[in-house]
Order: structure tokens, then C-alpha cells, then sequence
């Protein structure tokens, strides 16, 4: 037997002579570093984007990815060998985007930031192309055929993946309505390529100028989305419903159908409005609709009587022009249309969710917590504040906050009162027991009806399939119960990622729109109160800080029980929900911040 030479390893760390850091106070762990390469004389450094107090991060020549004077980059601190100066940073470029000038490398930087993966590598796309076959008579077999039936889509205007359709039908006092939902799984198998890029990704990201997709264009835009005339393979809920909105019977099967229309929200209501008449438009889409429309008041009522809280939010998005600058904020207006959809989407997701509960199978939940004791207390000394005789007890039920809500709907100030309630709840997400959602006033929910752009959708639905076929033996049973808090876990901090980057867009967007209008003067609202100062949201739901350096003639403290600040000489209160008046004092973009003052003339005339 020949001895072994005693091989010495390479210390590869050695070799480049730099080890990464600990992230510093001004950083972010959670996120990427990113910022614009800047070459000058014989220096190179990055000016990174959304810190306000970074520091300019040298890049040395051999670190620097061949990047050009004012590119968009991704860097990782290092420490090079023999550094001697503890206050310089270094930076070795990881990524390089292209010139910051260029149309929508901003919004590129942005989603660097966050680690959203964003192309699908070559593998991915053929591996896309191979599954995305036509629908055969085969893929059909052993499945309930809905083709014959009225079935149609409801979405938005600029909607291009369509996973859900509608059959709906009434006799006598019972509805019948199935809920049919574009079957993912047939196409993406577990522990394929594709099917770990979608659960890394976690969901679909969408953004003022691109979608960040799951799953592949011909996926997602192609042989699953729910497109009119194209035969589709699905899973489906059909459900039989009393006039009180009860649930008398259901069955989730696997099935093929052909979607009849294309509805958008809009058409939808006009149908509803009676703004389009027999003549432009079928009786049996017409009747149809008429019968949704019943449904949903029923389940709307229903939902209400259990406690189903409903706050009013703002959905808002920028316009961007052909370059992608920001033209105006839309705010998107609530119509009874997305109603209809919404409820039967609930409905069906609560269905399942209850099925899988009761039958004791491993399955993924979506859950939402009631508030916790401290977010109770604080919003009781809330309450007390603004004058509201409502005490909330720590095991408080969301009927309780429906009550609330519904007391103060008469006050002035019930926009930001209703943002302070919405802000004491718990975050919603993902897990593998059903404590049930509060919000919803639901024992047993999940997300069951988008697997196109949510991975829990997708695993669902194989654990449906599964229990279809048979499948759910002891062996499959142990896979999923030592799988899915895993896939709970993940898919609940992509979410979070995903709702982080589509703010940070809005905010940058917003903030480029406003930064031609330093000095204007605008009333906004109080959105936040802090030790440093109040943050003011403007209508147009852009948000500024005013520090408290910055308010002249008194001294401010912050009174941490109310969450208010109060002039030490004059005893003048800022409040949470005031409306006051503001000029902009000053623009950064790169860090993504709005400083205002206060118009304290303005203030004189608004009293």
C-alpha cells in the first residue's frame, strides 16, 4: 500500500489576503450592499444607496469586476491585509449591474438589495419549455371534466397570469359554486430544478415597472395561467352553499376546463352597475354575475357577523413614463367586483384548510395571531388619549376590534385611528398549526388559490393530489411532517422580503418624483411619532421625517405611553393623526429620505 504525500492545502483566505466583516451599525444584515461605483484619479470608492450615514467604501483595483465609473454594484465588506485605519471600509464588487443612468437599473439596485433572485438560469428555462406542453387527453384522464360548464375569470386590467375561474350556478335557495384553480403541480415536480428556484423564491414580487416571477413566463403567463378557449388542467372546490352563507356540502377534485371569458374588475362592475346591457352582452354572463354578486353579499354578511374585521387601507402605486420616471401616485379605489372574487377565494381556502384540519393530515396554515398583551396595553393608552370610552381585555376577539372600529367610523380623525388599530395586529404568515386567523375571524385558513405566485399554494396542492391518489402513506406522512415547517418558515420571511422590496420601490419612486419641489409647501398627516422626532405622510402617501432640531420656539419631549411629544414652555402636543402643514426642507434620493419643517405660518391659518 503506497503512503499518502502529506499535501499541504492552499489557505485560499490567505491567498486573497481579505476576510469578510461583521456588519457595521449603519448597515443592514439582512440585506446586500449597494451602491454607484465611482472612479476618480487614482481612487476608486462606492456611494451606497438607502443609508443615510454610510460611509464611502473603498474598492481596491483588484476588487473592482472590471466595473466603470457610475455603475450600480453589489459589494461584500472585506478586510484587507495589514489595514491599519479602523475608519475606512472596503468593499469587494460582487455584482455589477450597469450605469446607474440607465432605465430601471435603480429599481434593479433595489432588488439586489434584498437578495430577489431575478432571471432563471438556462437550466430553469428548459426545464420550463419541456413541461409546458398542450394539455392532452391522457393529462385529463381520471379527472372531472368541467369544459361544458360557464366558466370565466375576474381580474385586473393589466393582470396577464390568471390562476383562478368561477362557475356559478342557483337553484332554489342554494348556490352552487366552484372554485377552479390552475393545477401548478402537475407541471413543477417536487425537488425538481424548478421547484427549488420557486420555493427560494417564495412568491412572486410585483413591482411599478417588472414582475419578479415564481415560476417561468411559460408557466406562469402560459400552459397554467387560466387564459379564455385554452384547455387547462386544475384543482377544483365545487361547493353547494345556503342562503346564509353555510357551507351544506363540498368536494375538491382534480379537473379540466375551458375558460368561456376574460373579466376584468371593472367590466364586472359595470355589469353590476347596469351599465351594460342585454343587448352588448349575453343573458347567461349577465344572470351569472347577478347570482355572484348575491353570494357574496350573503358570505360578506356572514363574515361579518363572526367578527371579521375590515380595515380600510390605501393601495397605491406610482405611474412611470416610457424612461421609467415617476409621472403621478395612483391610489387605488375599493369596487364591489374584487369583492366577488375575494370572497370566493376565502371561502375556498377555508374550505380546504378545514378539510385537511379535520382529517389530521400534516398541511400549512395561514395564521394570524390576536394581538399580544404589550400591543394591547399600548393601544388601550391610545385610545384613552384621543377621548375613546373602549377598554380592550389581553384576551381580546376580533369582534371586539370590529366593535371598536365600528364606534369611531363617524370621527374625523378615523383614518389615522383606523391605521393606529391595524398597526397593534400581528403579522399573518405561514405554519403547520391552525390557531386559526384572526383578522378573518376563521378557525381553519391557508392559502390554497394562487400556486403560480405562492409556493405554500404549490405545496398544498401536492399534498391534495396526494390525498387524491392515494398517496398519503406513512413514509409520504413522515416527509411532510419533517418538511413543511421548514417550507412554513421560509415561504413567511420571502414573504416579508417581497412586501420590503415593493415599499422600498414605492418609496424611492415616490421621493424622485418629489424631489423637483424643495421649498413647496403641502399638508400632510402625523404617521409616527418617535424620540427623534415625527414622521408626516402627505396624500399622496409620501412619507418625511421633521426632527425635532428642526421645530423652533420650544423644546419637544417624547412621551413614550401616549406616543406623543409635548412642548416643555408652551405644553403644545404633536399627536398621532394631526393634520399639519409642511414646506420640504430637503431631498436625498440616493439615502431615500424627505426632510420637512414645519409651515408654521401655514399652521396660524389652518387655526
Amino acid at each position: 500500500m503506497k503512503k499518502k504525500k502529506n499535501i499541504k492545502k492552499k489557505n485560499i483566505k490567505s491567498q486573497n489576503n481579505t476576510k469578510k466583516i461583521k456588519m457595521p451599525s449603519w448597515a443592514d444584515e439582512t440585506k446586500n450592499l449597494v451602491g454607484d461605483y465611482i472612479s476618480y484619479q487614482k481612487s476608486s470608492y462606492v456611494v451606497l444607496d438607502g443609508i443615510s450615514k454610510a460611509p464611502l467604501i473603498d474598492i481596491l483595483p483588484k476588487y473592482s469586476m472590471n466595473a466603470k465609473n457610475n455603475d450600480k454594484v453589489v459589494i461584500e465588506l472585506i478586510t484587507p491585509k495589514n489595514q491599519k485605519d479602523k475608519n475606512r471600509y472596503f468593499g469587494k464588487i460582487i455584482k455589477v449591474l450597469g450605469n446607474k443612468d440607465e432605465k430601471g437599473i435603480d429599481i434593479e439596485g433595489i432588488v439586489n438589495e434584498y437578495a430577489n433572485s431575478y432571471e432563471f438560469t438556462p437550466k430553469h428555462l428548459a426545464q420550463a419549455d419541456n413541461v409546458a406542453k398542450p394539455v392532452s387527453k391522457k393529462d385529463c384522464e381520471d379527472r372531472t371534466d368541467f369544459t361544458n360548464d360557464y366558466v370565466f375569470t375576474i381580474d385586473g386590467e393589466d393582470s396577464k397570469d390568471f390562476d383562478d375561474a368561477i362557475g356559478i350556478n342557483k337553484l332554489g335557495d342554494k348556490y352552487y359554486l366552484d372554485v377552479h384553480i390552475a393545477d401548478v403541480a402537475n407541471y413543477i415536480q417536487a425537488g425538481s430544478a424548478l421547484d427549488k428556484e420557486a420555493k427560494n423564491r417564495g412568491t412572486s414580487i410585483y413591482l411599478e415597472d417588472r414582475v419578479i416571477p415564481m415560476l417561468p413566463f411559460q408557466i406562469s403567463n402560459g400552459i397554467c395561467s387560466l387564459n379564455p378557449n385554452e384547455l387547462r388542467l386544475t384543482l377544483s372546490v365545487r361547493m353547494v352553499i345556503d342562503k346564509y352563507g353555510n357551507v351544506d356540502d363540498y368536494k375538491i377534485v382534480e379537473g379540466f376546463i375551458i375558460s368561456k371569458r376574460r373579466l376584468t374588475y371593472n367590466y364586472v362592475q359595470d355589469i353590476l352597475d347596469g351599465k351594460v346591457c342585454s343587448d352588448l352582452e349575453d343573458d347567461e354572463l349577465i344572470t351569472k354575475i347577478s347570482i355572484l354578486s348575491e353570494l357574496t353579499k350573503i358570505l360578506i354578511k356572514k363574515r361579518n357577523e363572526n367578527g371579521m374585521i375590515s380595515f380600510e387601507t390605501k393601495e397605491a402605486s406610482i405611474e412611470l413614463d416610457m424612461n421609467n420616471k415617476p409621472i403621478r401616485p395612483i391610489i387605488k379605489t375599493r369596487i364591489f367586483s374584487e369583492e366577488i372574487i375575494e370572497q370566493c377565494m376565502l371561502l375556498a381556502n377555508e374550505v380546504v384548510a378545514t378539510h385537511y384540519f379535520e382529517n389530521n393530515i400534516p398541511f400549512i396554515y395561514r395564521i394570524h395571531e390576536r394581538p399580544s398583551e404589550e400591543k394591547i396595553i399600548d393601544l388601550n393608552n391610545a385610545l384613552e388619549f384621543f377621548g375613546i370610552d373602549y377598554k380592550l381585555d389581553r384576551n381580546v376577539k376580533s369582534k371586539d376590534i370590529q366593535k371598536l372600529l365600528e364606534s369611531i367610523k363617524t370621527r374625523e380623525d378615523f383614518e389615522s385611528l383606523n391605521r393606529l388599530i391595524l398597526r397593534s395586529q400581528m403579522q399573518a404568515k405561514y405554519d403547520v398549526d391552525s390557531i386559526g386567523h384572526f383578522g378573518l375571524a376563521i378557525k381553519n385558513y391557508c392559502h390554497f388559490t394562487s400556486p403560480i405566485r405562492r409556493y405554500p399554494d404549490l405545496q398544498i396542492h401536492r399534498i391534495i393530489h396526494d390525498d387524491i391518489r392515494n398517496r398519503l402513506d406513512s413514509k409520504k406522512i413522515s416527509e411532510y411532517v419533517n418538511s413543511l415547517d421548514q417550507v412554513a418558515l421560509h415561504s413567511s420571511y420571502r414573504e416579508r422580503v417581497a412586501v420590503s422590496t415593493q415599499r422600498s420601490v414605492f418609496k424611492y419612486k415616490i421621493i424622485e418624483l418629489m424631489s423637483s419641489k424643495i421649498g413647496e409647501k403641502f399638508t400632510g398627516t402625523i404617521s409616527g411619532i418617535t424620540s427623534w422626532g415625527m414622521y408626516v405622510e402627505l396624500d399622496n402617501m409620501c412619507e418625511g421625517l421633521i426632527r425635532l432640531a428642526d421645530i423652533k420656539g420650544d423644546y419637544f419631549e417624547f412621551d413614550e405611553t401616549y406616543i406623543i411629544l409635548v412642548g416643555e414652555k408652551t405644553g403644545k402636543k404633536y399627536v398621532y393623526g394631526d393634520k399639519v402643514n409642511v414646506i420640504i426642507k430637503d431631498i436625498n434620493l440616493k439615502a431615500r429620505t424627505i426632510d420637512f419643517i414645519l409651515d408654521t405660518h401655514g399652521q396660524e391659518d389652518n387655526s
